[in-house]
């Protein structure tokens, strides 16, 4: 099946971000569509990473609108991103440096064997698609 590629998939619109007096990030908007690759480049501290927790819900968003397939949407917690589709994969290990880049993948979503053990062929296998 050919997915539409002109259709906005992820539209933010007017982001900011505070930490006290600090604007970390000051009125972004970023389109993005299927079946691109899209880098997100900037000076340490120009706000890349907070941008990308406000998307996948680590951050609250102080304002500004999160339109996912022409749908306005608030994405209050990592369970609501997960819900929408949009997964995160953080740049640092500093939470879980003891597990290999597989288990940091899935880390929370672990893939089970019928008899509910872990399933690392198969979280293999899914991490090779990536």
């Amino acid at each position: 099946m050919a997915v539409d590629t002109s259709k906005c998939l992820v539209e933010l619109r007017n982001i900011k971000k505070a930490f006290g007096g600090v604007h970390a990030v000051d009125d972004v908007s970023l389109n993005l569509y299927p079946g691109e690759v899209v880098a997100v480049l900037g000076h340490n501290g120009a706000g890349k990473s907070t941008l990308m927790k406000m998307l996948a819900g680590a951050y609250p968003i102080d304002s500004g609108d999160v339109i996912i397939s022409g749908e306005k949407v608030h994405v209050r917690t990592p369970a609501a991103a997960q819900n929408l589709g949009i997964e995160s994969i953080y740049q640092t290990l500093a939470l879980a440096d003891n597990l290999d880049s597989v288990a940091n993948l899935f880390w929370g979503r672990e893939l089970l064997t019928k008899w509910r053990t872990l399933d690392d062929h198969r979280m293999d296998a899914e991490a090779r698609k990536v």
